[in-house]
């Protein structure tokens, strides 16, 4: 079953669409829980409003901007029952939220800034940042003998993909 909050000439009006079978208990609860998020919102707006306006601090309504964000996405989100359950889903969760702080950075040697908009967009600025990129790093590498550099370069690829543990 779902439920449409509609705007007409007359005013609001809810619209009961689909089957007229009783509705699942999921949904009563995701409707429930939506409602009561509104009604906090409500009171806690409302409270703070009269605070900022007595007090003449910009933060109240800073506060009161950012939750009004936080109430908006969350009657927004996709119910739980929604929610991929998978295996497949659960291990791309994981390596998406633990997986950036676990890749070390020490294989870079550094990053070539874009142009605004992206390089495909802009590529004499885009050849402009990658000569100057060239030039420093050319103008580091030039004191060092070659028997260095290719030590250098021996143990970092080396170290590329080796863990160390903590104990």
């Amino acid at each position: 079953m779902n439920i449409a909050l509609t705007r007409s000439d007359a005013g609001y009006s809810i619209q009961f669409r689909g089957s007229r079978a009783k509705a699942p208990a999921r949904d009563v609860g995701e409707l429930a829980s939506k409602i009561l998020i509104v009604t906090l919102f409500s009171f806690m707006s409302t409270r703070i409003a009269q605070d900022a306006a007595a007090t003449g601090h910009v933060t109240g309504m800073l506060l009161l901007a950012s939750e009004a964000l936080v109430v908006a996405l969350t009657l927004v989100r996709r119910s739980a029952g929604a929610v991929d359950r998978t295996m497949k889903a659960r291990i791309l969760t994981l390596v998406a939220t633990f997986g950036p702080p676990l890749v070390s950075p020490d294989s870079i040697d550094g990053v070539v800034p874009e142009p605004i908009g992206g390089a495909h967009r802009n590529w004499e600025q885009t050849a402009t940042n990658l000569r100057a990129a060239l030039r420093d790093q050319l103008w580091q590498l030039r004191s060092r003998s070659g028997e260095r550099l290719v030590q250098e370069r021996y143990e970092k690829f080396r170290k590329i993909g080796v863990f160390e543990e903590a104990v």
